[in-house]
């Protein structure tokens, strides 16, 4: 037993070593030792099949993928993986963008069997990559504080990808405008991650579509502040908030070929921070985005949060700022205390008089009110919108 126990323990030492090592350290290494006349039990002949064993199983998993691939590296250490997957399946040079708990998501993802084109990018508990066939994938990270208790994000992300399925079977007509991201693999109690599957956002989030393809065309931003608040609504309608609206969680996909009324959709999406709308311990946002009431916990203060967020990121929209750089707090505030004829004078001067952006200006200072009992919910500002592109539509006509 002893015996046993010692050979264990050489086998387990031997296995350590070898994970370090690179495809070219094992080649090299059988061909040192390939004439070698070895007893069948010697610690140099179980090193010599532990090396053919890793280096034979990521070699022939390049060439096949799915549960095939899963089942071939079943055994294989992740660090050796690690040292030798394929190269688009390794963090990308600028890795500084991802935090150290997120580090080799493109070599777990390989290792499951998706076969991966590039990284496209990381949040706080997710990174994000794209399969050689399109389609994209998420991988949750454990590791953060959401509210005010500790949150194990993969179990939490899986929680929230079926709740948003749920609300979507329920409410098809404006799911369109919510992203979401169907579950896939889950080995969370082993990896701490989780693996989810979702459409390609092909313009970004609405940070990187402003700073590169955006247009300030009054009746495309009408459009986009439409999107937002019918994916706000259909979370509203089921007794959800969001609790985390932002540019970075507003994704820009393009529309169907049969949907004429504008080139992009907008999508909310990271739904980790939601909770039902009358249980209130989460009240996380981006401090630039975030209502001034967001400490006060009734049901109407929670809705209304969310609203107040949008109308700071339909200022952004408004402004010539090649990003969200700037603190919209401030500029909300200046609108409210100037109104919206001195507003546009001031800073829309790249509007032409004629777009109608005077009443889309009194709209967001109803979603920006500091105290949330003046201020619209999703339902009325929606419907003040409709009549906006109305005159919008009326005014491009003419």
């Amino acid at each position: 037993m002893a015996k046993s126990l010692k050979m264990f323990v050489r086998e387990s030492a031997i296995k350590k070593e070898v994970a370090t090592w690179s495809l070219k350290d094992c080649e090299e290494y059988l061909q040192k030792h390939k004439n070698d006349n070895l007893k069948k039990n010697s610690l140099l002949n179980k090193k010599i099949s532990i090396v053919s064993k890793f280096s034979s199983a990521v070699n022939a998993a390049k060439n096949i993928s799915g549960k095939s691939r899963q089942n071939a590296l079943r055994d294989i250490p992740f660090e050796f993986l690690v040292k030798n997957a394929p190269k688009e399946a390794q963090d990308p040079k600028n890795s500084k963008k991802l935090k150290s708990y997120q580090k080799n998501t493109g070599v777990y993802l390989w290792s499951l069997g998706y076969d991966l084109r590039k990284f496209i990018g990381a949040g706080c508990s997710a990174v994000i990559w794209e399969r050689k066939d399109g389609k994209v994938m998420r991988v949750a990270c454990n590791n953060k504080y959401l509210g005010f208790i500790e949150t194990n994000d993969a179990v939490s992300e899986v929680k929230d990808s079926k709740t948003i399925e749920d609300i979507i079977r329920d409410k098809e007509r404006n799911s369109k405008h919510l992203f979401v991201a169907k579950h896939i693999e889950t080995d969370h109690d082993k990896s701490g991650k989780a693996v989810f599957e979702t459409e390609l956002a092909s313009h970004g989030d609405l940070q990187k579509f402003k700073n590169e393809n955006y247009k300030y065309d009054i009746q495309s931003i009408l459009q986009m502040a439409s999107d937002s608040l019918k994916g706000l609504k259909v979370l509203h309608d089921k007794g959800y908030s969001h609790n985390d609206i932002k540019p970075d969680n507003i994704l820009v996909t393009d529309k169907t070929k049969k949907d004429k009324s504008s080139r992009i959709n907008l999508k909310i999406a990271d739904f980790g921070a939601m909770t039902r709308i009358d249980n209130t311990y989460k009240i996380f946002t981006n401090k630039k985005f975030r209502a001034p009431d967001f400490w006060k916990l009734n049901k109407e203060a929670v809705e209304k949060r969310d609203v107040y967020s949008l109308g700071c990121i339909f200022i952004g929209l408004l402004m010539k700022d090649e990003n969200f750089s700037q603190n919209y707090q401030r500029f909300s505030k200046e609108l409210i205390n100037i109104g919206a004829e001195n507003f546009s004078s001031k800073y829309l001067e790249h509007f032409t008089p004629d777009e109608k952006i005077i009443p889309f200006l009194n709209l967001i200072m109803l979603m920006v009110k500091p105290d949330y009992k003046s201020r619209v919910d999703v339902d009325q500002a929606l419907t003040k919108l409709k009549g906006i592109k109305g005159l919008a539509s009326q005014s491009k006509q003419r």
